[in-house]
């Protein structure tokens, strides 16, 4: 019957005069390129929270650029200060910054060893999940409690 016949590529290729449309999936494409680095504070539309976390502002172009990567969500990057090799891992908060700039989080730029207008590499990245994680309390208070669990 028409039904149970398994259908290979050839036999498809072959309904359409031997042109078939190949349908692959989409391969994500890797995000590189370098900006000039500015603490948060510098941003015109600086809001404290925005010195907590992990989060950069990136230009709009950055934004357009990503789309068509294909990269996958949620957007993750390598930042490194190409004259140290220091490196760490963030996500975007938005896309306001000014062409050729990058906002960082002070704590980052630090981390880094990165001062106001110095160059970062930033490299889309795709991490893996965590599967196990091990807190340490910083206080032995903690282990005093009825039920720490809970906490």
């Amino acid at each position: 019957f028409f039904f149970t016949r398994v259908w290979t590529m050839d036999m498809i290729s072959s309904l359409f005069g031997g042109s078939a449309p190949m349908m692959r999936p989409a391969v994500p494409q890797i995000f590189r390129r370098q900006f000039k680095v500015f603490s948060v504070a510098c941003a015109s539309n600086y809001k404290a929270n925005m010195e907590e976390g992990d989060k950069i502002l990136l230009p709009p172009s950055a934004f357009q650029e990503l789309g068509r990567c294909m990269i996958t969500y949620p957007m993750m990057f390598q930042v490194k200060n190409p004259k140290n090799e220091a490196k760490t891992h963030c996500g975007v908060m938005e896309f306001t910054a000014p062409e050729g700039i990058t906002y960082f989080p002070f704590w980052m730029m630090s981390g880094l060893c990165l001062q106001n207008g110095d160059i970062v590499d930033i490299k889309s990245v795709t991490l893996r999940k965590g599967n196990y994680v091990k807190l340490q309390p910083h206080k032995t208070k903690f282990t005093t409690l009825s039920n720490p669990r809970v906490v």
